[in-house]
């Protein structure tokens, strides 16, 4: 994913985090707890099967375009016990929730033990059983170097007045999103 592309993500998703509703069904702090655990998860028992046990059933990740997360990380070998290896790291600066409290958002930097690779945006989703699950996961290689240290205080997006003028709750699946992505791809080809 480019810097470009995941700079555009920020915006929607920021846009999407404007709210009036009360502060405890838009507090991120859920979100932030559920990152924390992933990435402590992560550390302790590896990237496949912590990524797996954190993603939602429809899950996307970008490799290099969007795929289901289960199919690609389920595909992926299982790493030798008996070799060591690097450590993905990562921790969250800054979060923010939906105004109806069921998605949300955090980023920050990431490493390998401790070499500072690049910058994450995990989108998540709340659960029908109040769980958070990711729904989307995203990295960019990027000096990360300046970045706060792990365990930082994590800034929260300011909740926005303004209201929504979206009619109709769309679908967030991977079969949706693809078919979104296609519809586009059409639509821009019909105007060159």
């Amino acid at each position: 994913m480019s810097v470009r592309n995941l700079a555009a993500l920020i915006f929607l998703i920021s846009a999407g985090c404007a709210g009036e509703k009360q502060q405890a069904a838009t507090d991120p702090a859920p979100i932030v707890a559920a990152e924390r655990a992933f990435a402590e998860d992560g550390y302790d028992r590896g990237v496949k099967a912590s990524f797996l046990a954190f993603a939602a059933p429809d899950a996307v990740m970008f490799a290099p375009g969007p795929q289901n997360a289960h199919a690609l990380m389920s595909a992926a070998p299982d790493p030798d016990p008996s070799k060591p290896r690097k450590h993905l790291v990562w921790w969250p600066l800054y979060a923010g929730i939906s105004s109806s409290g069921d998605l949300g958002f955090t980023t920050g930097p990431y490493a390998f033990d401790d070499a500072r690779a690049g910058h994450y945006f995990t989108v998540w989703k709340k659960q029908p059983d109040g769980q958070w699950k990711w729904v989307l996961d995203g990295g960019v290689g990027a000096d990360a170097s300046g970045q706060a240290a792990k365990d930082s205080p994590v800034a929260y997006l300011a909740k926005s007045t303004a209201k929504s003028d979206s009619r109709k709750p769309r679908s967030t699946t991977f079969k949706n999103l693809k078919r979104r992505s296609l519809r586009r791809r059409r639509s821009v080809s019909a105007t060159r």
